[in-house]
């Protein structure tokens, strides 16, 4: 049984149960979907594109047939049993959806996290009381939901499958005058995993000891329940290093940035 409820999760639905069907032929499909888990195969207790409004007003005149939809799959559920039930993504729904599932005992997967790290984190609680599994998308939500006792596997991004790119990376910035060894901007947006650092400096000559008290209490403060969970909402992950290993990365930093400013001919005016 799956469930999505826009046009995106709809995609996701349509290449899950397209799948599916190629692994397990006579695999039966059923929920609450579009037209791309229809065209997989899928079977539609309720189409979505009947429930997508906008305004106030008309968000309002959907509620009876959200409940009413609700209540379908839910008897759906409680009469065809299915092994599992993968509600992907559209939380606002399907955590209402999912909790009546629940109470049948029905194993249940996610597919496409919620962005709780962006947003309302309190509903990392409902995931907890709730799904067996979590199936993410991003690198760094593994993380998220290992921390907070939730099994969980990153697969990947549907889309990957899905776009094919004409050229390299490398072959498109050269293409548009971009250098291909710095990141782009689109490669900072929220979503895309990338490494950054942060650091104290001492005064020359420091005490070796003082230096290492100083690690240990940054070491001891990343560690604190607050401190990751805050992280954690940002989509950041916190990785304590040693002075060593800062100062190495401090080092190729310069000789990585010096190179591409030689090699570009970059001038600051």
């Amino acid at each position: 049984m799956i469930s999505c409820g826009e046009a995106s999760g709809d995609l996701y639905a349509g290449a899950l149960a397209a799948e599916l069907r190629r692994r397990v032929p006579d695999a039966e499909i059923f929920g609450f979907g579009g037209p791309e888990l229809r065209r997989a195969g899928g079977e539609l207790i309720g189409d979505f594109t009947r429930f997508s409004v906008t305004g106030l007003v008309e968000s309002l005149r959907v509620i009876p047939r959200s409940v009413l939809m609700l209540r379908r799959l839910i008897e759906a559920a409680r009469e065809r049993r299915p092994d599992v039930f993968v509600p992907i993504d559209f939380p606002d729904f399907n955590f209402r959806l999912m909790a009546g599932v629940r109470r049948l005992g029905i194993p249940i997967v996610y597919y496409v996290s919620p962005q709780l790290w962006a947003w309302r984190p309190g509903r990392m609680k409902t995931m907890q009381a709730s799904v067996d599994r979590v199936l993410v998308i991003f690198p760094f939500e593994e993380r998220i939901y290992t921390d907070a006792g939730v099994d969980v596997r990153f697969v990947g991004h549907p889309l990957v499958d899905a776009v094919k790119a004409g050229q390299s990376r490398a072959e498109f910035l050269a293409a548009h005058g971009l250098v291909p060894d710095a990141p782009t901007v689109a490669e900072f947006l929220p979503g895309v995993q990338y490494m950054s650092w942060l650091g104290l400096a001492t005064a020359p000559h420091t005490p070796r000891p003082i230096v290492d008290k100083m690690n240990a209490e940054i070491h001891r403060a990343l560690e604190l329940p607050d401190v990751k969970a805050k992280l954690a909402e940002g989509g950041n992950i916190a990785t304590p290093t040693t002075p060593e290993a800062m100062g190495k990365q401090i080092e190729d930093e310069i000789a990585h940035w010096r190179h591409l400013v030689q090699a570009n001919n970059i001038k600051v005016d």
